[in-house]
């Protein structure tokens, strides 16, 4: 009997989620063999480095939050152990409120050089507290904690509301990762450029656990969301961060690359110490020759820069004790008095100045 019309069954792509297609080249979800089961976006990603679309401004984050406060299950909300205080949105607990959250923190691997896992778990949930956010659970993953796999698995089964665990977070927290170690594989396309997993990607297992990889949630304010797609690489460690240390006598400047700039003007002697990616370039120079320096060299000399108009803000706060944290770069550690102290940094993106961790 002849069908009036086909029906074809709806695949998604294993790596990113998005819904495959065969016709168009140029549109998401694209693959050239039906037998596929991976989009042309994710092969080259994972084979060539190749994104082919940028979709780190793309994928609409009030989308993502209503589909997961829709989603019946455990959220398993990951955070960058880099960046703890700019992982989560404003009202995070009234966004996800009568629902079970256990907290993950990836990436903690890069810090074993510079805090033991004890401290560091109090700096955690210290930030918590003075952030208002409240979870069930706490998972530390890497050396400060668990080893991928089953103990994670075992770990979140506690928390699982229907035998499902929905992992989120914002973009480049980590999430496709964590989950191909949990999973012992690499099934999820995993790159350094925020927007790799383009929609929900369920995953059942062998145990009757359903794990669901989601789309990160953009930071808009995030410096990453300020360079090129080619900067950004260069703006994530991939190995522990060496810390770099500098003694302020007089009026000077630093700039890192030509992403930002802190100028300090200090009451006697600042110490400050940087926790960046290893090869960011710092310059430093006299605080009168600062603004000769940005103006003659920003995007030669001073580089990775910015394509967005960059702003002068002027810190009143102490720093003495306290860190200051750049959104998506690192943070720096002060002691000592200033007399005044500004950066330069793009537009829109965000800083926090917080309790010293270190």
């Amino acid at each position: 009997m002849v069908q009036p019309f086909d029906i074809i069954p709806i695949v998604k792509c294993k790596g990113c989620g998005v819904t495959l297609q065969y016709d168009d080249p140029n549109q998401l979800g694209y693959t050239p063999k039906k037998e596929s089961k991976y989009c042309q976006r994710c092969f080259r990603l994972s084979h060539y480095g190749d994104q082919m679309v940028s979709l780190k401004t793309g994928i609409d984050p009030d989308r993502v939050v209503e589909t997961i406060q829709k989603t019946k299950g455990t959220l398993v909300w990951v955070v960058d152990g880099l960046d703890i205080d700019h992982g989560f949105m404003d009202d995070f607990n009234a966004l996800f409120s009568n629902r079970s959250i256990v907290l993950v923190v990836t990436k903690t691997d890069l810090l074993v050089d510079i805090i033991d896992s004890q401290k560091y778990y109090g700096f955690i949930m210290d930030r918590l507290k003075s952030m208002n956010i409240s979870v069930d659970g706490l998972i530390v993953t890497g050396d400060y904690g668990l080893d991928h796999n089953t103990v994670l698995l075992d770990q979140l089964k506690p928390y699982a509301v229907d035998s499902v665990s929905i992992f989120a977070g914002r973009a480049n927290a980590g999430k496709s990762t964590l989950l191909n170690g949990l999973l012992n594989q690499k099934i999820l396309t995993t790159s350094r450029y925020p927007g790799t997993t383009i929609d929900f990607n369920p995953i059942h297992l062998d145990n009757g656990l359903t794990i669901i990889d989601t789309p990160g949630i953009e930071n808009s304010e995030s410096i990453l969301q300020a360079v090129d797609d080619s900067t950004i690489k260069a703006l994530l460690p991939t190995k522990p961060i060496k810390p770099s240390v500098y003694q302020c006598y007089s009026p000077q400047s630093y700039s890192i690359g030509g992403l930002m700039r802190i100028d300090i003007v200090p009451q006697s002697t600042v110490s400050i110490v940087m926790y960046l990616e290893n090869n960011l370039k710092i310059h430093r120079t006299p605080l009168d020759n600062a603004k000769k320096l940005w103006s003659n060299h920003l995007g030669t000399l001073l580089k990775p820069w910015s394509h967005r108009e960059y702003e002068t803000i002027v810190i009143s706060e102490p720093l003495d004790g306290r860190d200051l944290c750049i959104n998506g770069l690192g943070w720096m550690s002060f002691h000592g008095q200033t007399t005044a102290l500004s950066m330069t940094l793009p537009k829109q993106v965000s800083y926090t100045i917080r309790k010293r961790m270190i």
